[in-house]
């Protein structure tokens, strides 16, 4: 073959090569094939998960050298082919990836990273098939991403629920509320640990008619998650609930899952501060000793510590109660000399309802006994309470208006009273003359001053 013809044969090799890899700067073909970026699009992100994907390549010379252009979002990094970090913001973020080989050939491909909120948990009810008039189990799993806690509302169409029937997974603690009439079952529920992938409930329903309950229970449940954080997910339902008055609400339950098993932990002394346990040392003035008493003498009392002589024979005058201000509490008590400081008292537990400093199921009961139910996702409505109609106002409802103009300036007299008048004098003389003095005070003859004989 002449010259020219191989020159030619070889050119036409390489604009072959050039045109089948798009986007290459200089690709000849290796001993592996034509250099190229294997990954064509990537995984989606989700805000405030971590995040992992790496770039694959082949052909070219190894080792392979990959470079980025563009914008990652806040959280995420890029190091030669790997994107890790957990992304902060949400949105669409698109850049270009450069491929190098040893030789020095160039390839690249363009992606796009989609970042949105994480996905709630799916459910997924195990339910028989095929038609039935049997009762039946009903079986509730979660599945796909971790939760803490979910809210749920099951509709039951010509079923039954047996709700002493109700079975929880190990340490999931619940509250179920069962209305007959309607057909709905709301329970609200935490795992004491977040879970993934998992059994939650067991009910037994029974049929009112032959039916088939895969069909039957088909979009009839709500459910609204919680992350391991206890933050509800984005894409939770929202859905109306009858609304009842109680203490505690879904945030107890919370943090009784939270903190089930703790026990209250006294609270710390003060830096530098410890139990007053040794009797105080004696001060280094010792007051003398009282004087003997003569015979036939009484013995007067010691006044107290910086009390004079004059005061000997007399009670010590009470000191004045301090002011005491409206919410302030009172300081405690100080130990008695030579008494040891009382302990410190244990410091509150979240989730301890009956402050007997440990969390367990004796405060899932009281939360029971006094639980709140609320819509889900949507503003509440007030519970139904027996409140007076505001077009016919109560009959007391006088006591509870302003006092008239009069009242209040006799309200403020007070404020300014007038300067003091003399008694008037007795429209009769006296029986005795001396009660004209005004030196002598009244009712000295046995009646009172200023009466009449």
């Amino acid at each position: 073959m002449s010259a020219p013809k191989l020159a030619k044969l070889v050119l036409t090799s390489l604009a072959l090569t050039l045109a089948a890899c798009g986007g290459d700067e200089k690709n000849p073909s290796g001993p592996q094939g034509a250099l190229r970026i294997v990954t064509t699009s990537l995984p989606p992100a989700y805000v405030g998960e971590a995040y992992l994907a790496q770039l694959r390549s082949e052909g070219g010379l190894r080792p392979h050298t990959f470079k980025l252009e563009g914008n990652l979002p806040r959280g995420l990094t890029f190091n030669n082919g790997a994107f890790t970090g957990t992304p902060q913001e949400k949105g669409s973020f698109e850049f270009t990836a450069f491929l190098e080989d040893a030789s020095l050939s160039r390839n690249f491909q363009k992606f796009t990273l989609t970042v949105t909120d994480p996905p709630p948990p799916k459910v997924n009810l195990a339910l028989p098939q095929s038609e039935t008039a049997e009762p039946f189990l009903m079986t509730v799993r979660l599945e796909g991403r971790e939760s803490r806690a979910f809210q749920a509302q099951f509709v039951f169409k010509d079923l039954k629920a047996a709700l002493d029937t109700l079975k929880a997974a190990d340490g999931l603690i619940y509250v179920a509320r069962y209305n007959a009439e309607k057909g709905i079952l709301d329970v609200d529920a935490a795992w004491i640990t977040p879970r993934k992938d998992t059994e939650a409930l067991r009910l037994s329903l029974t049929p009112a008619k032959p039916l088939r309950p895969l069909q039957q229970m088909a979009g009839n449940i709500k459910t609204a998650f919680y992350d391991k954080d206890g933050k509800r997910f984005a894409q939770a339902d929202t859905f109306p609930r009858d609304p009842s008055q109680g203490q505690y609400d879904f945030e107890t339950l919370l943090l009784i899952a939270q903190n089930w098993g703790k026990k209250a932990q006294p609270a710390e002394n003060k830096q530098g501060e410890a139990p007053n346990t040794q009797p105080n040392p004696p001060a280094n003035a010792q007051p003398a000793p009282p004087a003997e008493a003569k015979p036939g003498e009484t013995q007067p009392a010691q006044p107290p510590q910086g009390q004079t002589g004059g005061e000997q024979g007399q009670n010590p005058a009470p000191k004045p109660e301090e002011p005491k201000t409206e919410g302030q509490t009172p300081a405690p008590a100080k130990p008695a000399e030579g008494q040891p400081a009382p302990a410190p008292a244990p410091q509150a537990l979240p989730g301890d309802l009956n402050k007997d400093n440990v969390v367990d199921a004796k405060d899932l009961e009281a939360l029971r006994a006094s639980y709140a139910w609320k819509s889900v996702g949507a503003p509440a409505a007030p519970p139904k309470t027996n409140q007076p109609n505001p077009s016919n106002p109560p009959a007391d409802k006088k006591e509870t208006t302003p006092p008239p103009a009069e009242p209040k300036k006799e309200e403020a007299a007070p404020q300014q009273p007038p300067a003091p008048t003399p008694p008037p004098a007795p429209e009769q003389p006296p029986q005795d003359e001396e009660e004209e003095n005004p030196g002598d005070p009244p009712g000295e003859d046995g009646g009172e001053g200023g009466s009449n004989p």
